[in-house]
């Protein structure tokens, strides 16, 4: 059972109100009306003016240089516009619909639903083998940080092998792809293993919406247990996403 728990702190900003008073404690501040200095002069000479010890020194403008301003490139009295280079836009993060198979022996899709974690914590999984869940509390694909999981059963008596059957297929190396209406996002497989099923819900580093990046794909793996009905695994694939 894996337990998902959120703190959130709050912090409360609290501004007083401030009022200044008047200096000195008067209601009112008396203003001499400005009036020109005698001392002052529109002379842009750079001559001082002035009488007495009250003199001004006026500076006179600098030349400006020629080609300051200028573009380093003309063509006649037209600056040359340089075209930029176009931006890669911005990946959003999205909820993944389909799952294929790139480059794996026998490439295949199937679609993905919607999954949650339960009261008990168990993870709820499409009823139909040949569909996949995403597990919502997890990250989303294209999401820049934390684990993408994708999980399915492995086969039942109803329909027979499942989709998730062909995560045995895939070797280090292989490509798999997410994708939705509008996005798509493409995954190298980095490792495929097989974890006893009393350890699954001890790394929750594969649940985990921290750290790199990655794509983690689930299903049932193992020895079949007839009397628990059950198999001894859980067949864990782990992909990276292509940059």
């Amino acid at each position: 059972m894996i337990g998902l728990a959120l703190a959130v702190g709050g912090v409360l900003l609290t501004v007083d109100d401030f009022r200044g008073g008047e200096p000195n404690g008067a209601d009112e501040i008396t203003r001499a009306p400005l009036r020109p200095s005698p001392l002052a002069s529109g002379d842009p000479s750079g001559a001082s003016v002035g009488r007495g010890r009250h003199r001004l020194s006026v500076s006179r403008p600098r030349q400006a240089r020629p080609g300051v301003f200028e573009s380093g490139t003309r063509t006649g009295d037209h600056p040359t516009v340089r075209r930029g280079r176009v931006a890669h836009p911005g990946r959003a993060a999205f909820e993944p619909t389909t799952l294929q198979l790139v480059a794996a022996p026998s490439p295949a899709n199937a679609p993905v639903d919607r999954v949650a974690t339960g009261i008990d914590g168990s993870l709820g999984l499409p009823e139909d083998p040949r569909r996949l869940g995403w597990w919502t509390g997890g990250s989303a694909a294209g999401a820049p940080y934390g684990s993408v999981v994708l999980a399915g059963h492995l086969d039942s008596w109803q329909h027979g092998l499942g989709f998730a059957s062909r995560l045995t297929e895939l070797a280090r190396g292989d490509l798999v792809e997410v994708s939705d209406d509008d996005q798509a996002r493409r995954y190298r497989v980095r490792s495929r293993y097989l974890l006893p099923r009393t350890r699954l819900s001890a790394l929750a580093a594969l649940f985990s919406d921290r750290g790199p990046a990655r794509l983690v794909l689930i299903t049932c793996g193992g020895t079949y247990d007839r009397a628990r009905r059950a198999y001894s695994d859980n067949l864990v694939v782990e992909a990276t996403p292509l940059r």
